[in-house]
């Protein structure tokens, strides 16, 4: 039986949680274990859906809510702050290694 999603739940969860899971992402990626912060994900799916059933599948649930995985979040919050380290938009100094050559040498 499929379940219409909670609107107020998962506009909670995408104005109250999601940018504090993004934020500590960034901060702490990779020096804390994944797993914590998928498992939010995966409760507030949960909450959500108001499935808290072992047997229903959260993959399933994330699906059902089209929530972005935590994984591609931590992949798209690195990219942007290399972008914004790159061109000089945040107060970090690129490491010399990683600077583009103007020319061939």
């Amino acid at each position: 039986m499929v379940r219409a999603v909670d609107k107020d739940k998962d506009q909670a969860y995408k104005s109250l949680v999601r940018p504090i899971l993004e934020y500590s992402q960034s901060v702490w990626d990779p020096y804390i274990a994944t797993q914590q912060l998928e498992s939010v994900q995966r409760q507030a799916a949960r909450f959500t859906m108001s499935r808290y059933r072992r047997t229903s599948s959260v993959g399933t649930l994330l699906e059902e809510l089209n929530w972005e995985p935590t994984a591609s979040c931590r992949r798209t919050v690195r990219l942007v702050l290399f972008h914004k380290i790159h061109y000089g938009l945040v107060a970090i100094n690129m490491p010399l290694e990683l600077k583009h050559n103007s020319g061939p040498t």
